[in-house]
C-alpha cells in the first residue's frame, strides 16, 4: 500500500465515525467535531502498517483472549511416557502427530518410536519413527500429510539431518549428509525448523549446533570457523536439490542467532524466529529482508494458519525468571538473593515474559497471550513448538514438564 492510497482511506473512514474526537485545526469557537469507532482505530491502525510495512512495532499488552486448558487430553498408550517433547502438527483429518525424544532425552540408541498419532478427540492411534533420529528437534505437517523432521544432532555417524516421511513412517527425502557438521553448502550445522511452500519448495532454518547450547554432546562439535555458514537459512526444491542459502551469524539485518522456527505466510513471505536476537525476520523467497517484528517476544516456534494468523511461542524471554544465589556483600554472606536468570539463548528480553502471542501477519498486532504455569522461579514449562488445528485449538510442546498440552479458545 501507498502513502496515497493510506491517505485515501482515511477520507473514506472520516465519513463513517461514531465516537467523538476533538480536532484542533481551528480556534476554539470553531473547532469541527468528528465520530470515531473502536473499530475505525483497528483499522487505521492496520493501513498505518500496511503503509509502512518494514517498521518495526512496538509491544504493547495483548488484549484479552481467554484460552482453557484441557487436562490429559492426550491418552498415552500402557508402559509409554512422554520424553522430551519438541514436535506438534496438525493434518487434513484434524488428528495431531506429536514428536519427543523417545520417552526420555534423546534417542540415542532408544528402541522407542518418536513420533505419535491422535485422533482429534486424543485416542492414541499409532506410533513410528525408531532407530531414525538422534536428537528430534521439531515436526512439520505439509498440505500432502506428509511429515517433516529435523534431527539438530550428531552421534555416531547419525543424525544432523531433515527426513519427510509418509503417515506410515517409510522415508521419502532425506537433506543433509547424515552425521555430518558443515562441509558444503546443503549440509546442516543443526537444522531447527522446516516451512514447505506450495510449489513444494522447502525452507530450512539451520544453526543450533553452532552454539551447542542445551544438547550437550549430541549437538557433537562445529569445528568450522567459518561463521557465515553457521546460522541461515536453506532453499531446496521440492526434489531436495540445493537452490540457495541466505543469513550468517549476527545481528544485523538477515544475520542470526540461532533461527529456530520458520513459516510462511499466503502471500508467500517467510518469517524466521530469529530467537536469540529477540525479533522475527521477515524475508521473500530470494532471502531479501523485508523487515522485522520484536512485539512477539523472543520468538523459538512460529505458526501460520491459513488465515494468516501467526502463533509464536516463547520460551526464553526472562521477565520473572529467576535464579537464588548467595549475597556476598549485602546484606551478609549467607544470604540469599533473587538475581535475574538469563536467556538459554542469545540476548536478555526482560520486557516480556514467555507465553503465546497470538497476532496476524497482515498487520502485526498481538492480540492474545497464553501465559505459562509459573512457579517460584518463573515459568516451569518450555514451549518451543505448536501447532493449531481447524477449529483453533492450540496444541503446545512442552520439553521441560514432558507433555502435550491442549488449549480450547473460550
Amino acid at each position: 500500500m501507498t502513502v496515497s492510497h493510506f491517505f485515501s482511506l482515511l477520507r473514506i473512514l472520516s465519513n463513517r465515525f461514531d465516537r467523538f474526537i476533538h480536532l484542533n485545526r481551528e480556534p476554539s469557537s470553531k473547532r469541527r467535531w468528528m465520530r470515531v469507532s473502536r473499530r475505525d482505530v483497528a483499522t487505521l491502525s492496520c493501513c498505518a502498517v500496511l503503509a509502512c510495512p518494514h517498521a518495526g512495532l512496538t509491544a504493547t499488552a495483548p488484549e484479552p483472549v481467554h484460552y482453557r486448558e484441557v487436562s490429559g487430553w492426550a491418552k498415552l498408550p500402557n508402559g509409554r511416557i512422554w520424553g522430551h517433547v519438541f514436535g506438534v502438527g496438525i493434518d487434513s483429518h484434524n488428528n495431531v502427530w506429536v514428536l519427543d525424544r523417545c520417552g526420555a532425552a534423546s534417542c540415542l540408541n532408544s528402541k522407542v518410536a518418536p513420533i505419535m498419532e491422535f485422533d482429534s478427540s486424543g485416542n492414541f492411534l499409532k506410533s513410528m519413527g525408531e532407530g531414525l533420529f538422534v536428537f528430534p528437534h521439531s515436526l512439520y505437517v505439509d498440505k500432502d500429510d506428509h511429515l517433516w523432521i529435523t534431527d539438530c544432532g550428531v552421534k555416531n555417524g547419525k543424525g544432523n539431518q531433515v527426513f519427510k516421511l509418509d503417515q506410515n513412517g517409510k522415508v521419502l527425502m532425506t537433506l543433509g549428509k547424515q552425521g555430518v557438521l558443515g562441509g558444503s553448502p546443503e549440509n546442516f550445522f543443526g537444522p531447527t525448523d522446516v516451512a514447505i511452500a506450495p510449489n513444494g519448495d522447502i525452507f530450512v532454518a539451520d544453526g543450533h549446533a553452532a552454539l551447542a547450547l542445551g544438547g550437550g554432546e549430541f549437538y557433537g562439535f562445529a569445528k568450522d570457523k567459518n561463521t557465515g555458514s553457521r546460522m541461515r537459512i536453506l532453499k531446496f526444491d521440492k526434489d531436495g536439490r540445493f537452490l540457495l542459502a541466505w543469513g550468517k551469524e549476527g545481528t544485523g539485518q538477515g544475520e542470526f542467532n540461532v533461527p529456530h522456527g520458520i513459516a510462511l505466510d499466503s502471500t508467500g513471505r517467510v518469517f524466521v524466529a530469529d530467537r536469540g536476537n529477540n525479533r522475527i525476520q521477515i524475508f521473500d523467497q530470494s532471502g531479501k529482508y523485508l523487515g522485522e517484528w520484536k512485539q512477539f517476544g523472543k520468538p523459538c516456534g512460529i505458526v501460520i494458519d491459513a488465515k494468516d494468523n501467526a502463533y509464536v511461542a516463547d520460551s526464553d524471554s526472562n521477565k520473572e525468571l529467576w535464579d537464588y544465589k548467595y549475597s556476598v556483600d549485602h546484606p551478609c554472606e549467607s544470604c540469599v538473593q533473587r538475581v535475574r536468570r538469563p536467556p538459554d539463548v542469545g540476548l536478555d528480553n526482560p520486557d516480556f515474559t514467555q507465553g503465546i502471542r497470538i497476532g496476524n501477519t497482515r498487520d502485526g498486532v498481538v492480540r492474545a497471550y497464553i501465559p505459562p504455569h509459573m512457579g517460584p522461579a518463573g515459568p516451569t514449562d518450555l514451549t518451543e513448538r505448536l501447532a493449531v488445528d481447524s477449529m483453533g485449538n492450540v496444541y503446545l510442546a512442552d520439553a521441560r514438564t514432558m507433555h502435550l498440552r491442549k488449549y480450547v479458545r473460550q
